[in-house]
Parts: structure tokens; sequence; C-alpha cells
């Protein structure tokens, strides 16, 4: 039959009812739990009108950070790979500019981070970019200070937030030039 084990755990007295007095109960400032949008506009950074490609082979992260990302107010476009990228601006063509380019480095399939970013900028020249990899610095020959911002994963939503909002602002500034 094999081992059995049985876990049992102290309930929780009824509402209204004092707990056994060998029983731990937090304070009533321990058991306040903010709501996970609380710690994302925390960060006091808007990205309110920022429309932002972005592009991340890890479902589960790309889903988080584009997540937090929609509730500091930016339009977020999401892809996995290259060839998504690649597929959605044929079909949008050049109906939907965006502002930022959030891309992983380290990418399936034919197109890395650096080539989805030239991709990008053949269909609009000005796009900032902002490359993240959890796989240390930018590749030999790329320099940050011209291919855009580089961040190392993970990175916190504050963190990426501003580089986010600077690159637009940066972009904002070359466009009025």
């Amino acid at each position: 039959m094999g081992t059995v084990a049985r876990l049992q755990l102290p309930a929780a007295p009824p509402p209204g009812q004092a707990p056994p007095a060998n029983m731990h109960t937090a304070p009533a400032a321990e058991k306040e739990v903010k709501p996970a949008a609380s710690l994302v506009t925390g960060t006091g950074i808007s990205l309110k009108g920022l429309r932002v490609l972005v592009v991340e082979d890890d479902p589960l992260y790309g889903d988080i950070l584009a997540e937090s990302l929609r509730i500091l107010g930016a339009d977020i476009e999401m892809c996995q790979n290259g060839t998504q990228v690649e597929a959605f601006l044929i079909e949008a063509g050049t109906a939907v500019p965006f502002d930022v380019l959030v891309t992983d480095i380290n990418l399936p399939g034919p197109r890395d981070g650096y080539e989805v970013a030239d991709l990008l900028r053949l269909h609009q020249p000005d796009i900032k970019v902002v490359f993240m990899s959890g796989f240390g610095a930018p590749a030999a020959g790329i320099d940050p200070a011209t291919q855009g911002t580089f961040l190392r994963k993970p990175v916190s939503v504050a963190k990426m937030a501003a580089a986010i909002a600077a690159s637009a602002q940066e972009r904002q500034r070359a466009t009025k030039d």
C-alpha cells in the first residue's frame, strides 16, 4: 500500500469566538494584504498613452510584464518571437506605430531580440528599444547607447517602467528636433 501521511492543521475559530490560547494569530496589521495593482501603481510612473510592443518567449513572465505595463497605462501588443513580430507587422502595415519596443534578447526561432529591433526599425526608424536578458551583458559589438537600453532580468516593474518612460521621452525629443 505504501506510506500514508496525514497532516492536521488547526482550523480558524468560528466568527466571534476567541482562538485557543495555544493558537498563534497575526495582528490585524500583519493580515492586511495590498492588491498587486497597488504595488505596480506605487512606482509613481505613468505610461498612459504609450504604445509598447513586448517580445518575450516566456509566457508567464511576458503576461506578468504586459499586465503590469497595462496597469501603468500602456497600450501593449504582445509577441513571443520574431516570427510573430514579422507576421504582426505584415498584417498591421504602417498603421500601428509603437513608442517603445521591449524585447528579450534570446528568443526562439530565426530572429533574436537584436534582429527583432532591426526588423522593427525598417518599419519605424525612430523606435526606441529596451533589451532585456537573464544571461548577462549585451552581445559583443552591440552598443546600448545607440541601440537601446539594456536591463538584466529579473527586472522590477519600477525599473522597466522607468526605462520605457525614458525611452519614450528620448523618442519625443528626437522627433521634435
